[in-house]
């Protein structure tokens, strides 16, 4: 589209115009997309505004620029049109932006140096209210060197009725918004008009503008014909430009009718001929190259003695000189395939392809110059004649040499003709040919846009089709989902009510089964073993004072041997009126409760008050901390793992089901030690069964009389009366500090306290336990010390706080304990030595002589023997039971 068919008149743009200003940066490119986005709809015209440098120079082949002045005006006008090429090529994409949006493009190319007063003056010449530029890409250093950003500068000089949005990467970065609604209507004072524009658009001077007509013409009519014809008529119109360019006198009007002249028109209208015939020419051509190559030689002996005047001479030496020049500045063998072998076939013109010839528009500017140069050369021999070359290109009316030049000058002088024709044709046929591949590209990129729009309606036609199918489906779905809902809601209803009815009689079976569980405790059907009184007095020598270990709150405490197995038995004193409740309380507890580390019921007798346990060789952890009856003292990793087991068993009576028991009189006294000093929780004649409902609360269960040891009882428990689990908690934290310290409870808060502030905490620690690892016992304390707290909301959590820690400071002791077990040879005890195989035993079992022995040996021995093998004496029965208090404490000693 030519310029002049955008823009008719100044008028035809309206009050509301909107214009880009466009170059080759990406910016511009987000400019036109969000002016169209923005202020475009369909059937707008949109202008596009690109301002470029002035033509002053033109660059040569040497890299060089020569001022315009000095160049030819064909030259000129040549490069003009490369870059109007130039410039629509770079305008094509912003032309498919607008053809995308329906929206009109009207382009101004103007041609000035100072861009940003260009655009200025654009905006008041056409009365533009909103101009959209691409952000400048230059950054704070460019701009301190180079000066204002063109953005910055058309913003800041732009009449005041114009906005200014500036555009970076697609979005708006600043405004500069108009001041003033009044548009400039009247005509530019510079003389510039719109008409001035396309002046400049169109690439030539005036002189040529019939020229360049014609050949727009001819052009124009290529598109409806084949590619040969195409070519043949532009070879035609070079023919005729280059027949009028020869035949216009150079100077003077005499020289029209001179001999060189006619020589040319004879030599262009042969060329002419030639084109028109097709292959035919081209023959025609290689007969003529034919002819001249043969002329080409060494000069003969006659020639080199004939007499030659000085204008030969200089003549001679003038043509040497302009076609070495010509060869060097342009070679025709090495840029256009000509061949330089003379015994090869001259017809064979190789045109270049259209990449190669890229470069011609600084080459034409060479060429037209040497060719000048061949003019004035051909212009000192207009008086002689040619001799005849060849009939079918020259007549010898026509071409007449002078008979004093050589057939080398003649062959020359003619070649040179030769080869001007040939590049005038070859830079016509690269200027067809790059016409030719920018409409190519143009129609591509149509097609490709077309394309591209196709697809994009096919792919929305196939989103819309699977959105129906979605929506189809959809509401399928949505009708199969309500069928189930509705029959998922009846099947529920159902379920419901078969649950309600089941809730029901789950709920009449718990009540009975409550009912029943109470009334089972309440007729102390409990389940331990009943011994008779008879086999409570003959085991304890009729409760002998040989045989009493110890003296308890409410009774003496006996060791004896009950059906073959060591235990200790306590006796409730008749007159101790309390005995009663906590003797009931004590089997209650006991007799529900199986662990580790609580000491195990065997078996009571409820009609005389005595309670049958198993027997705990190391007596309690009272009697041990102190040493009494010279036993040696417990060393300290065995105090880390008792203060582990003790908080484990108690957490089992907090944590049992379905009511939690309190202790209450939780002591050093009350935690009795077995034959490996596993301790064990004895004496829960105080606990308490404590309703669920108040165990997390700070106020659990409420007593007129505190019951427990006084300095183990909590504080709060003293004051209020309030019982719950952190009472228990309160006195595991003395029975910790006693561990470390080995003293009497009363007072020991305070002390571990005081030691800590003054930073003698070792002092206080038990000597006689072995080298106490600091750091583990400093933690052990500080634990104590927040377990022994006033305030019950103040004491750690037994499940969280104290048993994790207690866990740790065990792992830690047992590591240790396996380094001491290593390094001493530890004797196992002889009652775990078999008295056949003189072996630990795996498993032991008791005889009728009362010995416990390994089962597989006493089986054998039993197979042929009917006596003790340890007294010889004979044997009641051959009946064997299972020891397995004694097995226990084998598999305890083993494991530590």
């Amino acid at each position: 589209m030519e310029m002049g068919d955008e823009i008719q008149e100044g008028n035809d743009i309206t009050s509301s115009m909107v214009a880009v200003a466009v170059n080759r940066n990406k910016n511009s490119i987000y400019a036109v997309k969000w002016a169209l986005q923005q202020y475009m709809p369909p059937g707008q015209t949109l202008m596009l505004i690109h301002v470029r440098p002035r033509v002053l120079t033109i660059p040569t082949p040497m890299g060089n620029h020569v001022p315009i002045a000095q160049v030819r005006e064909d030259a000129v006008a040549a490069y003009k049109r490369t870059l109007k090429a130039q410039t629509d090529e770079m305008l094509l994409p912003y032309r498919q932006l607008c053809n995308i949006k329906k929206v009109e493009a009207k382009i101004v190319v103007v041609e000035e140096d100072d861009v940003a007063s260009a655009i200025v003056q654009q905006i008041s010449n056409f009365s533009i209210s909103k101009l959209v530029i691409g952000a400048s890409s230059r950054n704070a250093i460019t701009r301190r060197f180079k000066g204002t950003d063109i953005p910055v500068s058309v913003a800041k000089n732009a009449p005041n009725f114009c906005t200014i949005y500036v555009i970076s990467k697609g979005k708006l970065t600043s405004v500069r918004s108009a001041s003033s609604t009044e548009l400039k209507t009247d005509s530019p004072e510079d003389g510039r008009s719109v008409s001035s524009f396309y002046s400049d658009i169109s690439y030539c001077s005036s002189q040529d503008t019939g020229e360049i007509e014609s050949e727009s013409e001819d052009s124009s009519q290529f598109y409806s014909l084949s590619l040969p014809v195409q070519r043949n008529r532009a070879l035609s119109n070079i023919n005729r430009t280059m027949k009028r360019s020869i035949s216009s006198p150079g100077s003077t009007g005499s020289n029209t009718s001179s001999p060189r002249y006619s020589s040319t028109r004879s030599q262009t209208s042969g060329i002419e001929e030639a084109n028109e015939v097709g292959e035919n020419g081209r023959s025609h051509l290689s007969r003529s190259s034919e002819v001249n190559s043969e002329g080409y030689g060494t000069p003969t002996s006659e020639e080199r003695g004939s007499p030659v005047s000085s204008v030969q001479l200089q003549n001679m030496t003038s043509i040497k000189e302009v076609t070495s020049s010509i060869t060097s500045a342009f070679p025709l063998t090495q840029d256009y395939g000509l061949s330089e072998n003379t015994n090869t076939d001259h017809s064979i013109l190789d045109i270049p392809s259209i990449d190669s010839l890229c470069g011609t528009s600084r080459v034409e500017t060479n060429i037209f110059d040497r060719l000048e140069e061949i003019d004035e050369i051909n212009n000192i021999h207009n008086e002689h004649e040619r001799p005849e070359v060849d009939s079918t290109l020259t007549s010898a009316s026509e071409i007449q040499m002078n008979e004093s030049f050589s057939p080398d000058q003649q062959n020359i002088i003619f070649e040179l003709e030769k080869l001007k024709l040939e590049l005038k044709h070859t830079v016509g046929m690269y200027n067809l040919a790059r016409q030719d591949a920018i409409d190519a590209r143009i129609k591509a990129n149509e097609l490709n846009l077309q394309r591209l729009q196709e697809a994009k309606k096919l792919e929305i036609a196939k989103k819309r089709e699977e959105l129906a199918k979605a929506i189809a489906s959809r509401e399928k779905a949505k009708s199969e989902a309500a069928i189930k809902q509705a029959e998922a809601a009846r099947l529920l209803a159902e379920r419901e009510a078969l649950q309600r009815r089941d809730a029901e009689l789950r709920a009449i079976r718990e009540l009975e089964g409550r009912q029943k569980a109470e009334e089972a405790l309440a007729s102390a059907h409990l389940r331990y073993r009943t011994y008779s009184l008879q086999e409570i007095q003959c085991a304890t020598d009729f409760f002998s004072e040989s045989l009493k270990i110890g003296e308890g709150g409410y009774g003496a405490v006996y060791k004896c041997i009950l059906q073959h197995t060591t235990v200790a038995v306590k006796v409730l004193r008749p007159e101790a009126a309390e005995g009663i409740q906590q003797f009931q309380q004590e089997v209650e507890v006991l007799s529900q409760i199986r662990h580790p580390h609580m000491v195990l019921l065997l078996g009571a007798c409820p009609e005389h008050g005595c309670l049958v346990y198993e027997y705990m060789a190391n007596g309690s952890l009272d009697d041990r901390l102190f040493c009494r009856g010279n036993t040696p003292p417990i060393p300290w990793f065995t105090r880390f793992r008792i203060a582990w087991e003790v908080a484990s068993a108690l957490l089992f009576l907090h944590s049992a089901k379905p009511t939690p028991i309190v202790h209450r009189d939780l002591k050093p006294g009350n935690i009795l030690l077995d034959n490996n000093f596993v301790s064990k929780i004895g004496d829960v004649g105080l606990a308490r069964l404590v309703p669920p409902k108040t165990t997390t609360t700070v106020t659990e269960y409420k007593e007129t009389v505190p019951a427990g040891t006084f300095c183990y009882i909590d504080p709060e428990y003293q004051r209020t009366g309030t019982l719950g689990p952190k009472s228990d908690v309160y006195a595991l934290g003395v029975m910790l500090l006693q561990l470390l310290t080995g003293g009497l409870p009363m007072g020991i808060t305070f002390a571990v306290e005081t030691a800590i502030e003054r930073g003698s905490f070792e002092e206080v620690l038990d000597k006689t336990a072995g080298d106490w690892p600091q750091v583990e016992a400093f933690d052990l304390a500080k634990l104590g010390l927040k377990c022994a707290e006033m305030r019950r909301r103040d004491r750690p959590d037994l499940e969280k706080d104290i048993l994790p820690e207690l866990e740790r400071l065990k792992a830690f002791a047992d590591a240790h304990t396996v380094l001491t077990m290593e390094e001493i040879d530890v004797m196992p005890p002889s009652h775990f030595v078999c008295p056949i195989l003189k072996e630990i035993m795996e498993e032991p079992y008791v005889a009728a002589d009362g010995f416990t022995y390994e089962y597989r040996a006493i089986t054998t021995w039993l197979q042929s023997n009917d006596t003790s093998p340890m007294t010889n004496l004979p044997l009641e029965h051959k009946h064997l039971i299972p020891n397995h208090s004694l097995r226990s404490a084998i598999l305890e000693w083993e494991h530590y």
